[in-house]
C-alpha cells in the first residue's frame, strides 16, 4: 500500500441500517477496517398545485412520522426558476416510498409529482457529501462537529465510531469535502486516472454438497467448503462455523464466489438457519440473511432473462463472478473504475449494467448542483407532424454493399462516435430545442432541431471527461498493458450505453429528441466519410 499515514483511509462501503436509522460507512487502511455510523434521515419533495400542495402538507405534517416545510427548488434541467414545493423528512428510513405511493393514490396518480424519492440511499449519502466509493480520505479531520445528514428529527448529529467517540456528522446541504460540515477531508479526485488504491485482501468462498438430484438444492448436506484458501470438512455445524472462523481470522475485504448469489450464500444461510446458528455472519458485522435485491426475470430483445437475487455483505465486498458482467470484462479493476466514477457502491456496481452507472452519474451531478430528481418521470415526446416524424424517426445509417469479392477495401473506425457527437454538439435533454436559442446556428442536420448556445448541457458535462479518459486509458494500455486495458474495457460499454439511454423512457434524464439528434448527426458523419473515401 502506498503511503502509511495512519489517518489516511479508503472509503470501502456504505449502506443504510434501517433498524437504527443510520448510514454505516466502512473505511479500510493501514490499520485494518473501521466502521462509522451516521444518523441519516434524507428528505424528499412534493410538487403540486396550490390546493393539492396544501392537502399534501396536511397529510404529511405529522410530527410522529414526518416533518415538513414549504421550500423553493429548481425542478427543471437548464432552468434557474424556483418552484414552490413541500419538503418532507420521514423520521425513519424506509417510509419514503410507502408515503409517496399513498399520496400518489390519493392524487389519482397525476396531481402530485415527487422528487428525490427512489435514489439509492448509499449513493445519495455519498453524493451529498461529495464522496465516492474507494475515495481516499483523511479521518479524523478535527474541527467542530456538524449536524446529522438530513438534519431533521431527534438524534440529528448522533454519530459514533466503534470506539464510542462522537464523530463529526454530515451536514444538511451538500457539504464540500473538508468543509465545516464534513466528517473527513477528501484527498482524492473522482476523475483522476492515476489514483491510489488500497491493497485489498481478496479471498475465495465455495461449498460442495452431496447432491441427491441432477441439480444441487438447499436440502442437500454440505460435504466440504473452502474459505480464504483453507479447506474445510467435517460435520455440518463444524463446517459452517469453520467458514465464519476463517473469514474472521483472515479478515478479507473482498469475497469472491462462483454462483454466490444464485446458490452459495443463500444455501449457507439456509443451512445455518436450519441448525439454529444465529451468529452465522459472513460480513464484518451482523446482518439479515435476506438478499439486498430480489431475483427478477425480464424480457429483452426476444429473450426472457433471469437475474438472481443479490447477496451483499456488510463491511466486506461480495463479488459473484458468475453474475457480474463487469467482472468478466475488467476484473476488480474495472468494477472499481466504474464504482468511483458513478458513485455506486462496489457490490451493487458489480451487479449493475453500464446504463445504471450513466444514470447514477447524471443523478449525482444534479444532486451536487442542488437540483431535484423526479420520481416517475413524465416527459412526453414533443408534438410532431407526420412529415416531421418521418424525417426524425429514422435511426442510424446502414450501407448495403454489393455482394461479391472486392479489392482495395479499407475499414474506417470511429473512436466513441456517439459520445463525441453529444459533447461536440451539446446534446442534452435541456439543450435540444431550448427556448432561449430558437435562432441558433447549431442546427441538427435534416430534421430542423437546434441545440443551446448559452449553456453546456448535463450530458456533455458528464461525457466529456469520460471520452478523454477512455482515449488516455487506451494510450496507457499500449504502453503498460493489462491493468489499463481492464479499466478501458469497462469504460467502453459505459460510453456505448449513454446513447441508448437518451431515448430510454425510464432513464431519469432521457428524451427522444436527443436520440433523434444524435442519429441525424451520425448519418451525416457517415455520408461525409463516404464522400471523402470516394474522392
Amino acid at each position: 500500500m502506498t503511503g502509511q499515514d495512519p489517518d489516511l483511509w479508503w472509503l470501502l462501503d456504505a449502506y443504510p441500517d434501517r433498524r437504527t436509522n443510520r448510514m454505516v460507512v466502512w473505511l479500510t487502511g493501514p490499520r485494518g477496517a473501521r466502521r462509522l455510523r451516521f444518523r441519516y434521515l434524507p428528505d424528499f419533495f412534493v410538487q403540486a398545485g396550490e390546493r393539492d400542495l396544501e392537502r399534501a402538507r396536511r397529510y404529511f405534517d405529522n410530527g410522529r412520522l414526518y416533518e415538513c416545510e414549504l421550500a423553493e427548488r429548481r425542478l427543471t434541467l437548464g432552468s434557474d426558476r424556483l418552484t414552490r414545493v413541500l419538503r418532507v423528512t420521514p423520521r425513519t428510513l424506509g417510509l419514503h416510498l410507502r408515503a409517496a405511493r399513498a399520496a400518489d393514490f390519493f392524487g389519482g396518480y397525476g396531481r402530485f409529482r415527487f422528487y428525490n424519492l427512489d435514489i439509492d440511499l448509499a449513493q445519495r449519502f455519498l453524493a451529498e457529501q461529495g464522496l465516492f466509493p474507494l475515495a481516499r480520505v483523511r479521518y479524523p479531520r478535527g474541527g467542530g462537529s456538524g449536524q446529522g445528514a438530513g438534519g431533521r428529527g431527534p438524534g440529528a448529529g448522533e454519530t459514533t465510531n466503534d470506539d464510542g467517540r462522537p464523530v463529526p456528522a454530515p451536514g444538511t446541504r451538500h457539504p464540500a469535502p473538508g468543509g465545516p460540515d464534513s466528517w473527513c477531508d477528501l484527498v482524492d479526485n473522482r476523475l483522476s486516472i492515476h489514483y491510489l488504491l488500497p491493497k485489498l485482501k481478496v479471498a475465495g468462498l465455495s461449498v460442495s454438497v452431496r447432491r441427491r438430484g441432477l441439480l444441487p438444492s438447499f436440502e442437500d448436506a454440505p460435504v466440504s467448503a473452502s474459505a480464504c484458501g483453507e479447506e474445510l470438512s467435517g460435520g455440518e455445524e463444524a463446517l459452517l462455523e469453520g467458514i465464519v472462523s476463517a473469514l474472521r481470522r483472515n479478515d478479507p475485504d473482498v469475497v469472491l464466489t462462483d454462483g454466490g448469489d444464485s446458490f452459495v450464500l443463500p444455501y449457507l444461510y439456509h443451512r445455518a438457519r436450519k441448525l439454529g446458528l444465529s451468529d452465522f455472519h459472513l460480513g464484518r458485522e451482523g446482518q439479515p440473511d435476506s438478499p439486498g435485491r430480489k431475483e427478477k426475470s425480464h424480457f429483452s430483445y426476444g429473450r426472457i432473462l433471469y437475474r438472481p437475487a443479490a447477496y451483499y455483505l456488510r463491511g466486506r465486498l461480495h463479488i459473484d463472478r458468475d453474475s457480474s458482467f463487469l467482472y468478466q470484462e475488467g476484473d476488480l479493476e474495472g468494477i472499481l473504475e466504474l464504482s468511483r466514477l458513478s458513485g455506486i457502491g462496489f457490490q451493487r456496481m458489480a451487479r449493475s449494467s453500464p446504463g445504471t452507472a450513466i444514470s447514477a452519474m447524471e443523478v449525482n451531478s444534479v444532486l451536487r448542483e442542488g437540483g431535484l430528481v423526479a420520481w416517475k418521470k413524465n416527459l412526453p415526446e414533443d408534438w410532431k407532424s407526420m412529415r416531421c416524424l418521418l424525417s426524425t424517426d429514422r435511426g442510424g445509417f446502414i450501407y448495403e454493399p454489393e455482394t461479391g469479392v472486392h479489392e482495395r477495401v479499407l475499414e474506417v473506425d470511429f473512436a466513441s462516435m456517439y459520445p463525441h457527437i453529444m459533447v461536440l454538439h451539446n446534446i442534452s435533454p435541456e439543450t435540444v430545442n431550448c427556448g432561449c436559442c430558437r435562432g441558433s446556428v447549431r442546427k441538427v442536420p435534416d430534421i430542423g432541431y437546434w441545440t443551446c448556445e448559452r449553456r453546456l448541457g448535463l450530458i456533455p458535462r458528464i461525457l466529456e471527461p469520460l471520452v478523454k479518459r477512455r482515449l488516455e486509458l487506451k494510450r496507457l494500455k499500449r504502453k503498460a498493458g493489462d491493468r489499463w486495458d481492464r479499466r478501458s474495457r469497462c469504460l467502453k460499454p459505459l460510453l456505448v450505453t449513454c446513447f441508448g439511454y437518451t431515448g430510454y423512457r425510464n432513464a431519469p434524464f432521457g428524451r427522444i429528441e436527443c436520440h433523434e439528434s444524435i442519429n441525424a448527426h451520425g448519418r451525416e458523419i457517415l455520408l461525409e466519410s463516404a464522400r471523402i473515401a470516394e474522392r
